[in-house]
C-alpha cells in the first residue's frame, strides 16, 4: 500500500469473573458471535500462547492467592500482637487479592490492522492472489505474539488469532501479578495493572507498538494525547493573550474554546464485551433493515408487475379504442361521401353496393368513385347498409304508394259502379224517349267510365258491355 496503516492496539479492563464471556466468544457459543463467519471458524489459532486450561488455571491462581494473603496478613497481624484487628480481620474472611475499583484488574489486549492492510496486494495483477495476503497474516500474528512475550512475559496467560471476521486480530488475557511486603500484611500477592508501564500509560504502549510493527510497514496511530496536550497549551497561551490585554473572560474563554475546537476528541474505548453487543446490536438492526428493505422491495416489484400489467392491458385497451375511432372516422368519412355522391345524383344509392352502379360512377365521376370505394372494411360495411336501408326504404315506398293506389282506385270503381246503376235505375224509369235522348247525350261520360275501368282492368269498355233498358 501507498500510505503506512496504524496498527491498533487497545486494552480492555475485565474483572475475572468476566472470562466466562471471553472464552463463550472463543468458541464461537453465546451472543456477539452471530456475526462471524463460519466458514472461516477453522482459520481461528487458539492458545498461541498459554495452555487450553489456562482460565482454570487462573481461577486456582487467584483462588490461592486470597488464601495466601488472607493468611498472610494475620501472621502479620499476629506477630504485631494486634488482637483487635486481628479477630476484625479473621471476621472478614479472605479478600480478592486486588484493589477494589470500578474496572477489573485484567486487561484484555487486542491487537489488528485495517482489513485493506492484509487484503491490498503490493502487484495489483495479484488482486485475487491469497498467498501475499495469507503471508501478511502470518507475519502479524507472529510480530504480536513476539510483542506480547517480550513486554508482558507470564502475564500474558493466553493469546489467540481470530480470522472469521473482517479483519484478522489477536486477542490476550494479561494477568500483572506483583508482591508487595508490608509490616502489617506481611507478603501480598495482588493482581496490579499500573504496575506495568505499557499499561499505567496508553500512550506509551502505542509508541512502544508503532515502533516494534515498523518492520511490517506499519505505523504507529494517531497520536491523540499528544495533540491534545499541545492544542491545551495553545488555548491556555490564546487566553493569557486575551487576558493580558485586558479583554473579558468571555472573550478569554471564546479563544481556548477556537483553539481547543482543532485538538482531536478523546475515544472511549469500551470493555470487549459491550462493544461486542453493540456490534452484535448494530449487525442485528442491519440484517431487520435488510430485511425490511427486501420485503419493501419485493411489495414494489410485485407492485410494478401489476402496474406493468395494468399499463399492458391500458395499452390494449388504448389500441382498441384508437382502432374503433379509426373505424369510426372511415364510416364517418365513407357516409360523407356518399351523401356528396348522393347530392350530386351520380349514383343511386340504393346501388352502391354493386359493381355495375359503382362501375358506372367510376366511368361518369371518378373521384367520387374514389372517396366512396377508398375505405377500410368497416367504412364498406357502412356503404353496403346503407344501400340496404335505402333499398328497403325504396320497397316500403313502393308498396305504401302502390296501396295507396289501390286503394283510391277500388274507392273510384265502386263510385263508378254506383253511378252506372243510378243511371240505369234512372234510364230504365223514364219513358222510352226521353231514355233514347238521354242515352245519346250520355253516351260519351258512359264511354269514358268504361274506358277508365278497362283501363284498371276492372271492366270491358262500354262497347263490350250491354245497353241500359236492353234486358241485358
Amino acid at each position: 500500500m501507498s500510505q503506512k496503516c496504524p496498527v491498533v492496539l487497545r486494552f480492555a479492563a475485565l474483572f475475572p469473573s468476566d472470562l466466562a464471556r471471553y472464552v463463550l466468544h472463543e468458541e464461537r457459543r453465546g451472543r456477539g458471535s452471530e456475526h462471524c463467519v463460519v466458514e472461516r471458524k477453522h482459520l481461528n489459532r487458539l492458545n498461541l500462547i498459554g495452555n487450553a486450561d489456562w482460565k482454570e488455571r487462573l481461577d486456582l491462581e487467584i483462588a490461592a492467592a486470597r488464601d495466601e494473603n488472607f493468611a498472610e496478613e494475620l501472621a502479620a497481624l499476629k506477630r504485631l500482637k494486634r488482637k483487635k484487628e486481628w479477630l476484625a480481620r479473621g471476621k472478614e474472611g479472605p479478600k480478592d487479592p486486588w484493589n477494589a475499583t470500578e474496572a477489573g484488574p485484567l486487561r484484555e489486549v487486542i491487537l489488528t490492522v485495517n482489513k485493506d492492510w492484509f487484503e491490498t496486494p503490493s502487484d495489483p495483477s495479484k488482486l485475487f492472489d491469497t498467498a501475499e495476503k495469507e503471508r501478511r497474516e502470518s507475519e502479524f500474528t507472529a510480530r504480536a505474539c513476539k510483542w506480547l512475550a517480550s513486554r508482558f512475559g507470564d502475564m500474558v496467560v493466553t493469546a489467540r488469532a481470530d480470522a472469521d471476521e473482517s479483519a484478522l486480530h489477536l486477542h490476550a488475557i494479561i494477568v500483572p501479578w506483583v508482591e508487595k511486603t508490608s509490616g502489617r500484611r506481611g507478603t501480598q500477592r495482588l493482581i496490579q495493572p499500573t504496575s506495568h508501564p505499557l499499561i499505567k500509560s496508553y500512550e506509551a504502549a502505542q509508541d512502544d507498538v508503532g515502533a516494534f510493527f515498523a518492520p511490517l510497514g506499519l505505523r504507529r496511530g494517531e497520536a491523540r494525547a499528544k495533540a491534545r496536550r499541545e492544542a491545551k497549551g495553545a488555548a491556555e497561551a490564546a487566553r493569557k493573550q486575551v487576558r493580558d490585554a485586558g479583554g473579558s473572560e468571555a472573550a478569554a474563554q471564546a479563544a481556548w474554546d477556537e483553539a481547543m475546537a482543532a485538538a482531536p476528541q478523546w475515544v472511549q474505548h469500551k470493555p470487549t464485551h459491550i462493544w461486542r453487543e453493540e456490534e452484535q446490536d448494530r449487525l442485528d438492526r442491519k440484517d431487520r433493515e435488510l430485511k425490511t428493505q427486501e420485503t419493501t422491495l419485493a411489495a414494489r416489484e410485485v407492485a410494478v408487475q401489476a402496474g406493468e400489467k395494468k399499463l399492458t392491458a391500458d395499452k390494449t385497451e388504448l389500441d382498441s379504442q384508437r382502432k374503433a375511432i379509426r373505424a369510426r372516422e372511415d364510416e364517418v368519412g365513407a357516409a360523407e361521401a356518399i351523401l356528396e355522391v348522393m347530392a350530386t345524383g351520380a349514383v343511386d344509392p340504393a346501388m352502391m353496393d354493386q359493381p355495375d352502379a359503382l362501375d358506372r360512377l367510376a366511368a361518369g365521376a371518378p373521384e367520387h368513385h374514389r372517396r366512396v370505394t377508398a375505405s377500410t372494411d368497416g367504412a364498406l360495411g357502412l356503404r353496403q347498409r346503407l344501400a340496404r336501408a335505402f333499398r328497403s326504404i325504396g320497397t316500403r315506398a313502393t308498396d305504401a304508394a302502390q296501396k295507396e293506389i289501390a286503394d283510391r282506385l277500388d274507392a273510384a270503381v265502386r263510385l263508378a259502379d254506383a253511378a252506372r246503376a243510378f243511371r240505369d235505375s234512372l234510364m230504365a224509369a223514364i219513358p222510352p224517349v226521353l231514355r233514347d235522348r238521354l242515352a245519346r247525350q250520355t253516351g260519351d261520360a258512359g264511354r269514358l267510365l268504361d274506358e277508365a275501368e278497362a283501363a284498371a282492368g276492372r271492366h270491358p269498355p262500354l262497347g263490350g258491355r250491354p245497353e241500359p233498358g236492353s234486358g241485358g
